[in-house]
């Protein structure tokens, strides 16, 4: 496995890699660190290409420098990892078609940059979390991360209003289909569907079956495909993306 020279990348099961072919969906977890302090690395933008084939996933970590990725192939892969003032790290991996999930550790290097003379300013806090209830900071973080990394489709009230006036939520849909990334989901006899959440929890039926109108909700997140999902909407059924409805009932403070 060739990594950047400096900090290797870590596998913590050790297999014999057999050769590349198609294998079941197989869960690939992986770590970030800072490489002195050892600590997680946030918000750390990870990318999974496939060497054959270019598709790529993406993702960003969570708090605790966690990713999460579901492949179908054992690749190999390029593994391509940037964080902000640390850095790139480039590697070479397979997966191996076990059925145990894969972990592996990354760890990656201050970037030695000359800094600005340190300036103190005060902040206040988002504007979520002074006029929106807790439930709801996740999403309005998440909504300003995604939209300055030009991932993701998100409406609010006026916008839903405004294109949809009361309409089914299968307006959202048809709007915007979801999109297969993985060869192997394309090809399948399945229809490509997306995955949904209401209020931030997966909802086991049908579109049909989701109790609101366009004119009940407060906001949408439209993800289409794994390359835009965020790593808590992303599992093994959301492999054609993933739409979340916000409703009315939990948008305001009291």
């Amino acid at each position: 496995m060739r990594g950047s020279g400096r900090f290797p990348l870590i596998i913590l099961f050790l297999v014999v890699f057999s050769a590349a072919g198609p294998l079941d969906a197989q869960v690939l977890r992986g770590r970030v660190i800072d490489q002195e302090a050892g600590s997680p690395i946030p918000v750390a933008s990870v990318k999974l290409i496939e060497m054959h084939s270019g598709l790529a996933l993406s993702s960003l970590t969570n708090e605790a420098g966690l990713f999460r990725f579901q492949v179908e192939s054992e690749g190999p892969f390029i593994l391509d990892i940037f964080a902000l003032g640390y850095l790139p790290h480039v590697d070479t991996l397979r997966v191996p078609p076990i059925e145990e999930e894969i972990s592996i550790e990354v760890r990656l290097g201050v970037d030695a940059l000359p800094l600005e003379p340190l300036v103190v300013t005060a902040s206040r806090s988002p504007w979520w979390e002074v006029t929106k209830p807790r439930m709801l900071w996740a999403y309005h973080e998440r909504k300003d991360l995604q939209e300055k990394l030009g991932l993701g489709r998100f409406y609010d009230r006026d916008d839903l209003k405004m294109q949809f006036a009361a309409g089914p939520l299968s307006l959202l849909v048809e709007m915007w289909p979801p999109r297969a990334e993985n060869l192997s989901v394309s090809l399948s006899d399945r229809p490509c569907e997306y995955r949904y959440y209401v209020d931030g929890l997966k909802w086991s039926g049908t579109l049909q079956e989701i109790p609101y109108r366009t004119s009940d909700l407060y906001s949408v997140e439209i993800y289409r495909g794994p390359s835009e999902t965020p790593g808590e909407f992303l599992n093994s059924d959301s492999r054609c993306g993933v739409m979340v409805f916000w409703t009315f009932r939990n948008a305001e403070i009291g």
